[in-house]
């Protein structure tokens, strides 16, 4: 192939050693764009999927998350444009893509979405409870498959 064909992957030279930097200091997570990066630690790290990192990435923009790149984040942006109204009073189905070699880690990413996605739309079922206003239907019955889905 001649150089003006040949593919370009901007991992080695744009992407890795950041990355490398990062998962250092067991930060697993890198934002590439709106692409979440990862790297599965083969190691459990204290604190990176809990309620308090979830309440982060809560009502932030996928780039301004208080933990900063996260799973969390692509489930929040996910479960917003999910929620928004669009033209006709339709709601935007979403889809998130989750690609990775065999061991890369995309069992537990697929476990932590669903986690974030059911944990917002059952918050947003008690705040609405509390409040006496009629539950979104359509949050509830996507959040309420997830968790059956999710049941063992």
């Amino acid at each position: 192939m001649g150089p003006a064909v040949q593919p370009w992957s901007p991992a080695r030279r744009c992407v890795s050693p950041p990355r490398r930097k990062r998962f250092a200091k067991d930060i697993i997570y890198t934002l590439v764009g709106d692409i979440l990066l990862a790297v599965n630690p083969f190691k459990e790290i204290d604190g990176i999927y809990s309620a308090e990192v979830m309440a982060q990435c809560k009502g932030t923009k996928l780039h301004t998350a208080g933990c900063g790149p996260h799973i969390y984040g692509v489930a929040e942006k996910a479960f917003v444009a999910m929620r928004k109204k669009r033209s006709g009073g339709l709601r935007g189905d979403q889809c998130i893509v989750v690609s990775g070699e065999s061991g890369a880690g995309k069992t537990e990413a697929n476990r932590q979405l669903m986690n974030f996605l059911i944990w917002r739309g059952s918050e947003g079922e008690a705040a609405q409870s509390a409040d006496g206003a009629a539950a979104d239907p359509l949050t509830l019955t996507r959040t309420r498959t997830l968790s059956l889905i999710l049941k063992p």
